[in-house]
């Protein structure tokens, strides 16, 4: 779920090699003028990816399987696992349940005085209202749907079954943005040893 491709971008910036793929026809369009070469492919995650299997050295996820069905949701992450290589690594974010929005909000501003000071940081913030109402009043609106209908508010215990069952390995789950969005690492099965070792880990805690 790229968006239109500011993890992208940055990813690239740092060396990635990235494939991109988003459901929205005009989220890739935005995508394409920020970066002309970029590698874009028009896919619903509730679908089989259109990606060989082992294709990717790592997948990342960001905010987008708790907009699924309960169905989508279960194959995405089976389609994550299959395109992944031996080894590979799965990044998935989604928002916490005590989410407070508020905190997002003040998140920015904090980040905008310190990047631009004080009177900058204030201004670029005022600019910035206009599209913080809108942000606050859809993420309010999506939040009020019926669960699983657009919204879903995951359970840490149930992100790791969710991954755990689909085959995923190594679970790691920790928090991001101000903790309000859980963030887990995963990695996909390399071979019989490491499951073995990863079952005896699990055995010893």
């Amino acid at each position: 779920g790229s968006g239109t491709g500011n993890l992208s971008v940055l990813l690239k910036r740092q060396g990635a090699s990235v494939t991109s793929c988003d459901f929205s026809e005009s989220a890739l369009a935005v995508h394409r003028a920020k970066d002309p070469g970029a590698l874009l492919v028009q896919a619903d995650l509730e679908k089989p990816l259109p990606f060989d299997t082992g294709a990717f050295d790592a997948v990342c996820c960001a905010s987008v399987i708790f907009a699924l069905s309960q169905e989508g949701c279960r194959l995405a992450v089976r389609e994550f696992l299959r395109v992944l290589k031996p080894g590979g690594r799965l990044v998935l974010t989604v928002p916490a349940r005590e989410i407070k929005l508020r905190n997002l909000v003040r998140m920015h501003g904090q980040t905008l005085l310190k990047r631009h000071g004080f009177l900058g940081g204030t201004l670029r913030f005022l600019g910035d209202l206009p599209a913080l109402s809108r942000i606050l009043y859809y993420n309010r609106r999506i939040f009020n749907l019926p669960d699983w209908k657009g919204f879903h508010r995951f359970s840490e215990a149930e992100l790791r079954d969710l991954l755990g069952s689909s085959g995923f390995l190594g679970l790691e789950v920790g928090r991001t943005y101000g903790a309000c969005f859980m963030l887990m690492e995963a990695l996909k099965l390399q071979n019989e040893v490491q499951r073995v070792e990863e079952n005896a880990l699990v055995l010893a805690k």
